[in-house]
């Protein structure tokens, strides 16, 4: 682990984002794009949105959110927290849950299987990733949507 003293105030600001949210968050300070899901994500969906992150620029700087945890979901006000602590470039959620709840969190309409915006953020929501991976033109129309992220990276 790095020093704080050594850091700047957003990653320091995410380090301890990361260790409160610790049984809900996998990643790094510096991670660009956060993944929401209500549930683990699998190994297949896991792998192919780090192809995806790495190929719109973002690397492997990608976080992960599981909103089940480990014994208990996290509410609204909670991932409001977890959001704005890691601060991302951008965020992908897999599932209706997901949304609602960023909804929720963030009072503003979010609609599936299309690009939103909340708090000026990019956000890919889906209303069930999974099932896009399941055939190839499936897979088209989740790239289709997911190229939108990389207008952040261009902007800087």
């Amino acid at each position: 682990m790095k020093n704080p003293a050594n850091s700047n105030i957003y990653e320091v600001n995410a380090r301890s984002v990361l260790d409160a949210y610790a049984g809900y968050v996998e990643g790094d300070p510096e991670d660009l794009l956060l993944v929401l899901a209500s549930t683990a994500v699998s190994n297949e969906t896991q792998s192919a949105l780090t192809r995806t992150a790495e190929r719109l620029g973002y690397g492997n700087a990608v976080a992960w959110l599981n909103i089940a945890g480990d014994d208990m979901p996290l509410g609204a006000r909670e991932l409001f927290t977890v959001v704005e602590g890691l601060d991302p470039l951008a965020l992908v959620a897999l599932d209706d849950h997901s949304v609602a709840l960023l909804a929720e969190a963030y009072r503003c309409p979010v609609a599936t299987d299309s690009l939103n915006r909340v708090f000026g953020r990019p956000l890919v929501a889906f209303s069930h990733f999974a099932t896009l991976l399941e055939s190839d033109e499936r897979k088209q129309r989740a790239w289709a949507l997911l190229k939108h992220l990389d207008q952040p990276l261009h902007a800087r």
